[in-house]
């Protein structure tokens, strides 16, 4: 899916520079089932995913909504130098951030639950740069 073939909504999503900081710099990104969620339609949160030089963001729908109403974008940005490659179980997406060792400090990680279809477009945008699926060999 192309830029332009996107929703209104997340085209200001990936232009917006909190997601995109430089559009002057090469990135990747990966788009999952942005369209809008009809009444009766369940599905978890998608978004898209921007992997510059520099960092990796995500942006997504609420986790937290009921029924169909979903309301503004959750954002996840964590830089390059401190991702530790993403890792995708079926059911959920946890990002694993290494902390700066020279304090002491050992990694965290963040859990986010994503529509399948995001993550799918990650793995396949991002190849080694960036998610990795546990069932993969």
């Amino acid at each position: 899916m192309g830029q332009t073939d996107q929703p209104y909504e997340w085209r200001v999503v990936l232009e917006h520079p909190t997601v995109w900081p430089n559009r002057d710099e090469p990135a990747i990104t990966a788009v999952g089932d942005v369209a809008e969620i009809r009444p009766g339609q369940n599905r978890p949160p998608s978004g898209v995913a921007v992997l510059g030089l520099r960092e990796l963001v995500i942006a997504n729908e609420p986790t937290e909504f009921r029924g169909c109403a979903r309301y503004g974008i959750d954002l996840l940005a964590v830089p390059r130098e401190r991702l530790d490659s993403p890792h995708w179980d079926g059911r959920w997406l946890t990002v694993r951030v290494a902390q700066d060792h020279a304090e002491g400090e050992g990694a965290s990680s963040i859990t986010l639950t994503l529509d399948r279809r995001l993550v799918e477009a990650m793995c396949r945008a991002f190849g080694g740069s960036g998610v990795r699926d546990r069932g993969q060999r």
